[in-house]
């Protein structure tokens, strides 16, 4: 969770708006992103993770 008061995450992974979830490699490349929130994005999220995980590790 960023609080971004000084604007650093908008300009960096270009965030329109909020809710705003990124998902970022160990690197901290952004791999996945969602604007906006509605009802089971939440399984989306785990299988983002879960496929980066599998990926990275």
């Amino acid at each position: 969770m960023l609080m971004d008061d000084q604007r650093v995450g908008r300009e960096k992974y270009k965030i329109p708006g909020t809710p705003v979830t990124i998902i970022l490699d160990r690197k901290g490349r952004m791999i996945f992103k969602h604007v906006g929130y509605g009802p089971g994005l939440e399984k989306t999220f785990e299988e983002e993770i879960r496929l980066l995980l599998e990926r990275e590790g």
